[in-house]
């Protein structure tokens, strides 16, 4: 049985069950922030950017701004909404492979 997480049909991100546990003298050494971890950084500061970025404008007037100003801003409030995006689609990938894990158990 494999079990993907970009669904059934999908044979990259797949993992064969059963799982095997390294035993405790195959750790890796931590040599920095994994992939995952990486990207999960990226995402925060992106939406922390956005965040940012919407307050800056809230408070702003917008009737002094000129046209190259408010193209930046609407490029960046876009870029904004994708970062929000994808989160919400890491968050429910990863709550179906949850499911899915917790559903095989049975």
């Amino acid at each position: 049985m494999a079990l993907s997480l970009d669904g059934p049909g999908s044979a990259d991100a797949s993992v064969s069950a059963p799982f095997e546990v390294p035993s405790g003298d195959a750790t890796p050494a931590a040599e920095g922030p994994s992939a995952f971890e990486r990207l999960a950084r990226g995402l925060a500061a992106a939406v922390d950017g956005g965040d940012a970025l919407v307050d800056r404008a809230a408070m702003g007037s917008y009737e002094r701004m000129d046209a190259a100003t408010l193209i930046a801003l609407q490029a960046g409030i876009y870029r904004y909404g994708e970062a929000v995006d994808l989160c919400a689609k890491l968050v429910d990938r990863m709550a179906s492979a949850t499911r899915t894990v917790l559903e095989a158990g049975r």
